[in-house]
C-alpha cells in the first residue's frame, strides 16, 4: 500500500523517537554503576567526641552561647512553713534542659596535630617551655602568651591545648573567635595545666567567643599578710578599658589568690563560669570568689562549687553607674562556709563567715535569678543569702534552693520578688516576714534529720557530676544508685575518681563502677592547706560534703 506524505511523516518520527528512548536506556545502564560509585558518603555526627552527656529531652549545648542548664527532676516543696524535720531520704538529679542549638563539636580526647587550614578546626600546643618560634604542634609548642595573642594561623573553631607544668607569667587573652565557632583553650587530657604568677594571672582584653577549659589558677606564694598584700592579684581579672563579650571558663580551679579569684568586671558580656572550683581566694573581708557586675547581657553562675574564701563566695554588689547588677543568674552552685578564711581588719581577727551569697548594693540589682543552689554553713552565723542589700531588687526570681544555716537577708525594696519552693534549714528568716508566702516554702527552724542529696551532672565533659551531701544524721557512709548517676554517663565497667573538693588533689577515691551503686564515705575526710596560712579551715564532714565525681578515660588515664 502507498503511503501518503503524511503519513510517511508520521512514521518518520515514530522512528527517530524509538531510536532516542533505546539510547537513553543504553546511557542509563552504562552509566548508572559510576553515579552510585560516587554518591556521597552520609555525615557522621561525633557525639562520642564532644565530651557533654546526653540524655532523654536533650541535645548537646552550644560552647558558643549559653550552655543550657539542669533543672530539678524531682521537687519536693513543702506545704507547710515551720517544722523540725523533712523526710529520712531525699536525692534530686538534676535532669539537662533541652536546648535547640546546634552543639560546637570539641576535640577528641586523643588529639593529634594538624596542619593550619580555614575551616576552624585545627589543634595547636603550646608548653611551659615552649617558643614562638615553634610550629605549635606537640613537638614544637608555642609559648602561651604568643597562642593568647591570636597568631595568624588561629582560626575560630580552633583549640589550643596546654600540656601539662606550670605556667609562671601574667597573661592576657586577646583571641577572638565567631558566634557558633568559639576558640577553645584547654588542659591537655590526663595533664594538669596550671597558670600561677605573683601578681595578677589572667587578664582578659578584647576577646570575644572563647572557651578557657580546665585551667588551675594559683599564686606562686601568698603572705596572706592583711597590711601587705597585692590587692591587684586576682586569677582571673576583666580589663575595664577593654571590651569582651562571650567568654566561658568551664571546670576551671582557680585558689589561694591574694585578692579576688574572678574579678569578672562589666566590661566583659555574655558570659559565663561554670563548674569550677573557687576556694582560699583572698586576705581580708574585702576579697572575695567571685566579685561581678554587669551593665549588659547576662552573666551565668552556673554548678560552681564556691567555699572558704576570705569573705564572700559570689559578691555580686555595685555602687553607682556602670557599675550595674544586671540580669546575673545564679543557679546549680554549691557554696559553703564562706568567710572561714578572712581577715576582718576591723576585728582584728580571722575566720568570720560573711556571705555565701550577695546579689545587691546600692544599685537595683535588675532581673537576678537566684535558684536550684545549695548553701552550708555549721550554724547561725553568716549569710546563706542577702538579696537586694540597701538599694533592693526588681524582678527577682529566688527558687528551689536549698539553704542550710546562717542568715537570709531581703533588703530595699523589691518588686515582682518571687521567693518560692525553697528550703531554708535551721538559719534566721526574720528579714522574709514580709516576703515569705506561706505554703510556698519549707521552713525548718532546727536542723533537719535524715539525708539530702543533689547530683548535677556536667554539661560540657560526660561522665563529670557535681555531688552535694547533707547528712544531717552523719551516717558513716551515702549509697547512690545506678537510678540515681542516670544522667552520669557512668556504665558497669567505668573506673571513676571520687574528689572531695575540700582537699580536691589529695583526697580521692579510685573505683570501679559495678553498675549497682556508689558508696560514698562521709568520714575519713581531709582539708587542703591553704597557701600562706598558718591554720586549715574546719572540715564540713561528717556532716556535708562535696563532690566531684569524674569517669577515667583509658585514653587520658596517667596509668
Amino acid at each position: 500500500m502507498k503511503l501518503t506524505r503524511s503519513q510517511k511523516l508520521l512514521l518518520t518520527l515514530s522512528i527517530i523517537a524509538a531510536l532516542c528512548l533505546l539510547g537513553l536506556l543504553v546511557i542509563d545502564l552504562l552509566f548508572r554503576p559510576i553515579v552510585t560509585q560516587i554518591r556521597p558518603t552520609p555525615s557522621f555526627e561525633a557525639t562520642e567526641t564532644l565530651g557533654i552527656p546526653i540524655s532523654e529531652a536533650t541535645t548537646t549545648p552550644d560552647l558558643s552561647t549559653t550552655s543550657p542548664t539542669p533543672s530539678p527532676s524531682e521537687v519536693t516543696p513543702s506545704a507547710t512553713t515551720t517544722g523540725t524535720e523533712e523526710p529520712s531520704s531525699t536525692l534530686i538529679t538534676p535532669t539537662p534542659a533541652p536546648t535547640t542549638e546546634e552543639p560546637t563539636p570539641e576535640a577528641t580526647s586523643t588529639p593529634e596535630e594538624a596542619e593550619a587550614d580555614d575551616e576552624g578546626t585545627n589543634e595547636f600546643f603550646v608548653s611551659p617551655d615552649g617558643s614562638k618560634e615553634n610550629d605549635g604542634t606537640k613537638e614544637e609548642p608555642w609559648e602561651l602568651q604568643y597562642a593568647l595573642n591570636h597568631p595568624s594561623r588561629v582560626k575560630p573553631g580552633d583549640t589550643i591545648w596546654l600540656l601539662g607544668g606550670e605556667y609562671n607569667d601574667s597573661y592576657t587573652l586577646r583571641l577572638e573567635g565567631e558566634e557558633g565557632r568559639p576558640i577553645t583553650v584547654r588542659a591537655y587530657p590526663g595533664e594538669r595545666a596550671i597558670l600561677t604568677n605573683d601578681d595578677r594571672v589572667l587578664d582578659i582584653s578584647t576577646s570575644r567567643y572563647v572557651n578557657l577549659w580546665g585551667l588551675e589558677i594559683r599564686p606562686t606564694e601568698n603572705s596572706r599578710d592583711p597590711e601587705d598584700y597585692d590587692e591587684s592579684a586576682y586569677g582571673v581579672r576583666v580589663n575595664q578599658g577593654k571590651e569582651s563579650h562571650h567568654i566561658k571558663f568551664i571546670n576551671m580551679i582557680v585558689h589561694d589568690m591574694p585578692s579576688q579569684g574572678f574579678g569578672w568586671w562589666q566590661a566583659n558580656q555574655e558570659s559565663e563560669i561554670y563548674g569550677s572550683l573557687i576556694f582560699f581566694n583572698g586576705v581580708t573581708q574585702f576579697d572575695h570568689g567571685i566579685y561581678v557586675n554587669n551593665d549588659t547581657g547576662q552573666k551565668r553562675i552556673v554548678d560552681n562549687f564556691i567555699f572558704d574564701n576570705a569573705s564572700h563566695g559570689i559578691h555580686a554588689y555595685g555602687e553607682k553607674e556602670h557599675h550595674n547588677l544586671n540580669n546575673i543568674h545564679i543557679e546549680g552552685n554549691t557554696l559553703f562556709n564562706n568567710g572561714s578564711i578572712g581577715f576582718s581588719t576591723t576585728q582584728g581577727t580571722y575566720g568570720i563567715y560573711k556571705r555565701n551569697i550577695l546579689l545587691g548594693g546600692l544599685m537595683v540589682a535588675e532581673n537576678p535569678v537566684i535558684i536550684n543552689n545549695y548553701t552550708y554553713y555549721p550554724g547561725d552565723a553568716g549569710e546563706a543569702l542577702n538579696l537586694g542589700y540597701k538599694a533592693g531588687s526588681s524582678g527577682a526570681i529566688v527558687e528551689n534552693n536549698y539553704f542550710a544555716g546562717g542568715q537570709i537577708e531581703i533588703g530595699g525594696e523589691n518588686p515582682g520578688l518571687a521567693i518560692t519552693q525553697n528550703t531554708i534549714a535551721g538559719g534566721g528568716i526574720a528579714s522574709l516576714a514580709s516576703t515569705l508566702r506561706l505554703g510556698q516554702n519549707q521552713v525548718l527552724l532546727a536542723r533537719p534529720n535524715g539525708l539530702k542529696v543533689f547530683i548535677r551532672p556536667n554539661q560540657y565533659e560526660a561522665g563529670r557530676a557535681n555531688i552535694t551531701i547533707y547528712n544531717w544524721s552523719h551516717q558513716e557512709t551515702v549509697t547512690l544508685t545506678a537510678n540515681d548517676l542516670e544522667g552520669v554517663d557512668l556504665k558497669p565497667g567505668d573506673r571513676y575518681e571520687l574528689h572531695n573538693v575540700q582537699d580536691y588533689f589529695e583526697d580521692v577515691i579510685t573505683g570501679t563502677f559495678d553498675g549497682n551503686r556508689l558508696v560514698i564515705p562521709m568520714t575519713g575526710h581531709t582539708v587542703a592547706q591553704p597557701i600562706g596560712l598558718d591554720f586549715k579551715p574546719n572540715t564540713t564532714f561528717p556532716e556535708f560534703g562535696a563532690f566531684v565525681l569524674i569517669r577515667i578515660d583509658e585514653d587520658n588515664s596517667d596509668g
